[in-house]
């Protein structure tokens, strides 16, 4: 296949970060807006134009290309985006929790797609298809690469391994969602070289992502060589853009169909029609673990549908996805072609299952759609915060002058005293505009949300640019006017807490103890999830393909309430099973309860992953260092030990001393040494170290 190096541009080093954003196809307009406020370098405002028009603007009007195009054209202007001296390849390197993959970027011809040496896998849908061909046309560029992969080969595995492990990186940062990007150029004779491999030993490769991109390209690329006379097929317009992955570093990620309506059956016939159809099990599995095998969201509850394909099937008809659309969409759901129909959706990438159980959650009920609006609230309420706060002032202040109006002239006309008018009309105020409303949306948030949308939008639409006005100048206001004995510091400086810490015990206004947690508690700041994770070593750890009757045992025996599940290494974690909800739910075959695992890097602040990831003390978190090795296991219980373990320190379930005769015992390293000291009646110098683990 051909492959060769591109002029392109890139951003400078100090704004990639800025510049990068997320696939255009995995956000909605709302979400692309909101990840491009405040911040005019990200290319969302050239993927998805859209965003910086009024909302009533279709996305695919002439004027959101044109948009584009300006956008695209000031990133240049500005010394945003550069172009490259000379043309160049390179290597891009992702980063997502314990996987990590290294891509060959470079430009493939689209005779090679057009002449199936690059192969596609999936069809794709008109309107998405137009909407690239009409960007790429209005850019005469690609945003974006295509996503391929190919058979590793180890002439091009060496050439680029080389240089990822000994050259810098041009770029080299961690995007808000946690994966982490890597970038490096290379040299004109690593080029020239791995040209020369693909052109002669790499015969094909596979679209594993990017099936719009690319059929966008090719057509924007047919049309331009229909309408030149004198093409010559190594015009720019002949070249698309691609990152190539070697098979051995992919990472398959689910791609999810949504629904939205049940083809005027009610949940109980539609469920019922599905069980004629294939062997469905309610088990709460959200994610397929063998061929001929899914999994369905229902209203809120998980079922697994199984089911063996035709003994004389072709290798096409017995894929998963076609039985899917050829037992299921198709006949029950009537959706004939889901690249056309209205009806379906498709939620792939890491958005996953959580995505899918925000919509059910979402839903009034399976006849209604999900509301995009409704969505942009559940994800962002601070987006209003503003807005609703100065309409609800305006609305207040008209109340109090309606309130002020019956005071001084109904009831006092009537020989109502004003103290007492006053009185009466703050209480049915206080009543009917604070105290009734909101009682009622607290009992009945999803009902009063559906009909307050249309106001919140409009109030949105009018109040934001007030909003932002008042908020700029008041900050500007205090900035300037106050003086700087006055303005108010951000906090307490951490040395300062501790010494306030210090005083208050000496006063006795609090224990040592008291102390002792509240020391704990300033530190976790600067915490890290290594510091205070429950480390690999200490971790029972379990096969995929564990014996039923072993891993029954070991979960029966588990100190900790995760065991994590490995594949082919201990290093490759792919699930984790709750040992409390095992034992509470009858100790069912730990298959169905595995969990996906959540991955984040040995160095993310604590509090950082107790408010992303830990919500409740049934989730743990997967700590990984920073080449994916399995460093140990987060849960709420590491952080409440932290806290408390000096002060009120956790038992385990065996006894940490235990005598075996002759004035001997057998002491847990895990002890603490004020435990071994009490229950001995010994006085062990501990010096700092809190267990026997630690003493010499």
């Amino acid at each position: 296949m051909r492959l060769r190096s591109f002029q392109g541009l890139v951003p400078t080093p100090d704004k990639a970060a800025a510049v990068a954003a997320v696939p255009y196809d995995v956000v909605n307009r709302e979400e692309s807006k909101l990840l491009a406020a405040n911040n005019p370098l990200s290319l969302l405002h050239v993927d998805r134009a859209e965003i910086d028009l009024p909302d009533e603007v279709n996305p695919y009007d002439a004027s959101v290309y044109a948009k584009a195009a300006e956008n695209f054209q000031r990133l240049q202007r500005d010394g945003v985006l550069v172009r490259e001296a000379a043309p160049t390849m390179y290597l891009y390197r992702q980063v997502m929790g314990s996987h990590a993959q290294t891509g060959l970027v470079a430009v493939c011809h689209i005779e090679d797609y057009e002449n199936d040496i690059i192969r596609k896998h999936e069809k794709t849908r008109k309107v998405k298809e137009d909407d690239r061909t009409r960007l790429v046309d209005a850019l005469s560029a690609n945003t974006g690469p295509i996503f391929l992969t190919y058979r590793d080969h180890a002439g091009v595995l060496a050439l680029t391994k080389h240089h990822e492990n000994n050259d810098a990186p041009i770029n080299d940062f961690t995007a808000p969602d946690g994966i982490k990007h890597q970038v490096w150029r290379l040299p004109a004779d690593t080029c020239t070289k791995i040209t020369a491999i693909f052109e002669k030993e790499i015969p094909l490769a596979y679209v594993a992502d990017g099936h719009h991109r690319s059929a966008s390209a090719a057509r924007v690329g047919k049309e331009r060589r229909e309408k030149n006379p004198t093409h010559t097929g190594q015009e720019n317009y002949n070249w698309f853009l691609n990152v190539l992955f070697p098979a051995s570093e992919l990472k398959i990620l689910p791609y999810n169909r949504v629904v939205r309506d049940l083809n005027s059956r009610t949940m109980e016939q539609f469920l019922q029609t599905v069980s004629s159809i294939f062997n469905v099990t309610p088990n709460g599995k959200k994610g397929p673990t063998q061929p001929g095998q899914c999994c369905m969201l229902l209203g809120s509850q998980w079922y697994q549908l199984d089911w063996q394909p035709a003994t004389n099937a072709s290798p096409v008809d017995a894929l998963d996805v076609e039985i899917l659309q050829s037992r299921l969409l198709a006949p029950v759901l009537g959706i004939d072609d889901p690249r056309t129909s209205e009806r379906i959706d498709f939620i792939g990438g890491i958005r996953g299952v959580a995505e899918l159980e925000m919509l059910s959650l979402l839903r009034d009920s399976p006849k209604h759609e999900v509301s995009p609006q409704r969505a942009e609230i559940a994800r962002n309420p601070v987006a209003f915060l503003n807005e609703s706060l100065l309409f609800g002032a305006i609305a207040n202040l008209l109340l109090t002058a309606l309130g002020l109006w019956f005071v001084t002239e109904p009831l006092r006309a009537l020989g109502v005293n004003p103290w007492l008018g006053s009185a009466l009309m703050f209480g049915l105020g206080m009543f009917a505009v604070e105290i009734l409303p909101k009682t009622f949306a607290l009992r009945s948030p999803d009902f009063v949300l559906r009909f307050t949308l249309p106001l919140l939008k409009l109030a949105q639409r009018f109040f934001s640019p007030t909003a932002g006005f008042l908020t700029r100048s008041s900050d500007n206001l205090v900035r300037r006017l106050a003086p700087k004995r006055l303005k108010p510091r951000l906090g307490l400086a951490v040395e300062e807490i501790e010494t306030l810490i210090e005083m208050r015990e000496e006063q006795g206004a609090i224990t040592p103890e008291d102390a002792t947690v509240i020391q704990e508690i300033i530190n976790l700041h600067s915490q890290t999830v290594r510091d205070c994770m429950t480390p690999r070593v200490d971790l029972p750890l379990m096969p995929h393909d564990a014996d039923d009757d072993d891993a029954a045992q070991m979960l029966q025996n588990a100190r900790f309430r995760h065991v994590p599940v490995f594949d082919e290494r201990a290093d490759a974690i792919t699930g984790l099973v709750d040992t409390d909800g095992w034992r509470l739910t009858g100790r069912p075959d730990w298959k169905f309860i595995v969990r996906q695992p959540v991955f984040v890097p040995e160095t993310m602040p604590v509090l950082d992953a107790l408010r992303r990831y830990l919500p409740d003390d049934a989730t743990a978190v997967v700590i990984v260092d920073e080449y994916g090795g399995f460093e140990g296991l987060l849960t709420r219980r590491n952080l409440v030990e932290r806290l408390l373990g000096k002060v009120a320190p956790t038992r385990n379930t065996e006894t940490t001393v235990q005598s075996i005769g002759n004035g001997r015992y057998h002491v847990s390293g895990m002890a603490r040494v004020d435990e071994v000291n009490h229950e001995l009646e010994v006085s062990l110098e501990a010096g700092g170290i809190d267990t026997i683990g630690g003493v010499h």
